[in-house]
């Protein structure tokens, strides 16, 4: 007989979903062992790393694989950008993970933008409403827009020094 135990973390769902239905099955923080979790729910990409000082720059690294759940419609990594801000800035909090449509398309929804200030790009978020068929946006003439963002998570990312 497999122990429930064995059982769960084979399949990477929550034990306690498994033994009572309450949760989600998926649910990483409740997942016994978070090693195996972390093993199949990651994925390696290039991340856009924005300090509070200073220019951007890359990473290659590790990010959540939202593009292997089965509730997430959208199955296309590519069409994505990563943003990670380490420390608090204008718009968000540290050990913010961002994953952003390339594709700039219409519609509601929270927006990424760059600005330039003092020769630094600086990231700024924005959000675009509707009320009735009158757009309403917090965009400001000088920003340069990125993209929608999809998603927004805590994540911790190690950054060369």
């Amino acid at each position: 007989m497999i122990k429930s135990q064995t059982l769960t973390r084979a399949l990477g769902i929550s034990p306690v979903w498994f033994s009572t239905g309450k949760g989600a099955p998926y649910d990483h923080e409740a997942i016994a062992d978070p090693m195996v979790t972390w093993r199949k729910t990651t994925m390696v990409t290039t991340v856009v790393v924005v300090p509070s000082e200073g220019d951007v720059y890359e990473v290659v690294t590790r990010v959540p694989d939202l593009f292997s759940s089965p509730y997430h419609p959208l199955k296309k990594p590519e069409s994505y950008r990563f943003f990670y801000i380490p420390e608090m800035i204008e718009s968000f909090p540290g050990l913010t993970l961002l994953t952003v449509e390339k594709e700039l398309r219409p519609g509601p929804g929270l927006f990424l933008a760059w600005k330039t200030v003092n020769g630094n790009k600086r990231l700024f978020a924005f959000t675009c409403t509707y009320s009735g068929m009158e757009v309403i946006s917090t965009q400001q003439p000088d920003w340069e827009v990125i993209g929608r963002v999809r998603n927004m998570d805590y994540w911790k990312i190690e950054l060369p020094d």
